[in-house]
């Protein structure tokens, strides 16, 4: 029965699109093991671990300084596209100005923080930084709203190929003149190569954009998109939370060669995460879509379809981990190759994030913002105490064991709350409950449930 299951799913288009979603993420997360490897190789430990702070750092603040537009653009893009143009246009040009701001701001923050303060190694490593912000910012927004204008290829093949490619180029470079490859050539080279890739997919964004979007004249609803991203905006500091701070946790107590080989690891174990986004990038075209079209039923059977790839892609995972962990740690450099058991704890914890499929975006894109937050405060809360105690009393290991339990009990939170609120499940579970979920699912209260919510 199950493998009739398996055949039916695999038969229909959604495996095709999410499948190449995943190729391109794929690669993208193979560009990034291989571009944070080569500077690892650049660098000491203590160097590469200070590299790795300040990058996870400032990855979070560009999180935080797009006020949750990244994820307000997907919803309403969603809502207006199709039946008001004018709506959308104000929404794009709503959002794209507030994380103007936002990138300039902090950007300016940051460098005058290390100038002032004296903290920094030296004033190009302030300004390469702030840079690297300015443009992470922008690219947040514009990637997404790329994908929700164009598709896949625009929004993520200049963030994850023309970037790391560049970066990659520039560390073998370098390191071919015999100079040395810093923190700051490698902030230098991000942020101007985030910047070139932010201005092409703008000039492309305004050749693709429907023509009613482009000629409307704009219409704002700013106390009604006020009070959505007021609601999404910390749902989104708290989803990208686990991926950013954990590191940044890791570097404060145990110091910045302990958060180099915490990094490695989970550059590694990245590739769970990797699956979840790859995900979400295909799902996150259609969640609004037929969710607020009443079409609960499609999207349950589109989740179903892509946990089945989640399951087959997270099974590889697992097994190439297992066997070839000590190798890819290597890469890094040998005193990496220590921190294998590590791996393996990591590993257990990410795999429970692939399988439970896009649950966020999920919460956040059916008009559930007020209870994405309070699933994930709490989590973060246990995530970052546990990883502080366990890392204080057994090092490494037990930062890990935190981390990773920490990441399962997040994901099995996230899937119950689908289930119970939207009374759809996203998870690998959904292939096995057929009926159960169809049960679960009463026709006309989930999607009117949340629409009733206007605000």
């Amino acid at each position: 029965m199950l493998t009739a299951r398996i055949r039916g799913i695999l038969s229909n288009g959604t495996l095709l699109g999410s499948v190449s979603t995943l190729a391109v993420k794929a690669c993208g997360s193979a560009l990034a093991f291989i571009m944070f490897a080569l500077a690892a190789r650049q660098m000491n430990p203590d160097a590469f671990g200070q590299l790795a702070v300040v990058f996870n750092t400032l990855s979070f603040i560009a999180i935080a300084m797009n006020f949750g537009q990244e994820v307000l653009i997907a919803r309403s893009w969603g809502e207006y596209a199709g039946t008001s143009p004018s709506l959308a246009r104000g929404a794009l040009q709503f959002g794209a100005r507030i994380v103007l701001y936002g990138a300039t701001l902090s950007s300016l923050a940051v460098v005058l923080y290390w100038f002032l303060s004296g903290s920094a190694p030296g004033p190009w490593f302030a300004a390469s930084a702030g840079l690297f912000l300015f443009a992470q910012t922008l690219t947040t927004f514009t990637s997404r709203l790329s994908l929700v204008v164009s598709g896949v290829a625009l929004a993520e093949i200049p963030r994850e190929f023309l970037w790391r490619t560049t970066v990659i180029v520039a560390i073998l470079v370098i390191a071919g003149t015999g100079a040395s490859f810093t923190a700051t050539e490698f902030f230098l080279v991000s942020g101007a190569i985030l910047l070139v890739s932010v201005f092409g997919q703008w000039l492309r964004i305004r050749q693709v954009i429907p023509a009613a979007v482009r000629e409307a004249e704009p219409q704002f609803e700013r106390d009604l998109w006020r009070r959505r991203s007021s609601r999404m905006w910390p749902s989104a500091l708290l989803d990208s939370s686990s991926q950013y701070l954990e590191v940044v946790v890791v570097g404060f107590i145990l110091g910045p060669a302990a958060a180099a080989f915490y990094f490695a690891a989970t550059r590694i174990t990245n590739a769970f995460a990797m699956i979840a986004s790859g995900l979400t990038t295909y799902a996150t075209r259609h969640i609004s879509l037929l969710f607020h079209n009443d079409s609960t039923a499609e999207l349950q059977s589109m989740l179903r379809s892509l946990a089945i790839v989640s399951l087959l892609l997270s099974g590889a995972i697992v097994g190439v981990i297992v066997v070839a962990g000590k190798l890819l740690l290597s890469f890094y450099g040998a005193p990496y190759v220590d921190i294998y058991p590590v791996l393996v704890i990591l590993t257990l914890g990410g795999l429970l994030t692939g399988l439970a499929g896009p649950a966020p975006h999920l919460l956040l894109l059916t008009g559930h913002e007020r209870l994405y937050p309070v699933v994930m405060t709490t989590a973060l809360i246990l995530r970052m105490s546990s990883i502080a105690l366990l890392g204080t009393l057994f090092g490494l290991t037990g930062a890990a064991i935190a981390g990773a339990a920490a990441t399962a009990l997040t994901a099995g939170a996230l899937v119950v709350a689908c289930r119970r609120f939207i009374r759809i499940d996203p998870s690998v579970l959904s292939l096995f409950q057929q009926k159960a979920l169809a049960e679960l699912a009463q026709p006309g209260e989930g999607p009117n449930l949340a629409k009733s919510e206007r605000a």
